[in-house]
């Protein structure tokens, strides 16, 4: 009899410690691991040294070639891996998301002309007002992604606007000294 009373006991305990560790992977921390970098990547070497300058040592930005056709299984890798993919154009957006599936790409996709929307200007990773206003919608998504470090990447969205601010405010006074139309000031 004390056999089937201690079995009787021994079973309770390990139901109650059984509950107990189900309980606690149900409540316990589920923010992703501290070690795990942000993976940003991107066909515009301007976006890829503005990302970095955002994401700091909290991630790795890796730069693709502009042609899509000239991607291979390594540069798909990436993709797929990516957290954030920075485009120039709706025409990359539009490839990118038509292999979606293909790919199992699982990333938030800004594309620079959607941000700009007034700008007729082809080549927009040219303009320091983009790249300010793609630093910020950058610096936005990481923030939801990534909240633990919201205030790094505010921190250094802000030093990259002011850096682009003077610049954008030097092209501006050069081209009104050589009399040249600036397309994106």
């Amino acid at each position: 009899m004390h056999k089937q009373v201690l079995y009787a006991i021994l079973t309770i305990l390990l139901v109650f410690i059984g509950a107990m560790l189900v309980f606690i992977r149900l409540v316990g921390d589920t923010a992703s691991p501290v070690n795990q970098k942000i993976r940003i990547v991107t066909t515009i070497t301007a976006y890829q040294q503005a990302a970095q300058q955002i994401v700091g040592d909290t991630g790795k930005v890796t730069l693709l070639p502009t042609d899509v056709q000239e991607w291979g299984a390594k540069d798909k890798e990436q993709l797929k891996k990516a957290d954030i993919i920075l485009v120039d154009h709706q025409d990359d957006q539009d490839t990118l998301i038509a292999q979606y599936r293909n790919w199992q790409l699982q990333s938030k996709i800004i594309a620079a002309n959607q941000i700009i929307t007034d700008n007729d200007f082809d080549n927009l990773w040219v303009s320091p007002l983009t790249t300010k206003a793609l630093s910020d919608k950058l610096t936005t998504t990481l923030s939801d992604i990534d909240p633990r470090n919201r205030d790094t990447y505010v921190s250094n969205d802000n030093q990259l606007n002011t850096k682009l601010s003077v610049l954008n405010t030097q092209l501006a006074t050069l081209a009104k000294k050589i009399k040249f139309k600036l397309y994106f000031t």
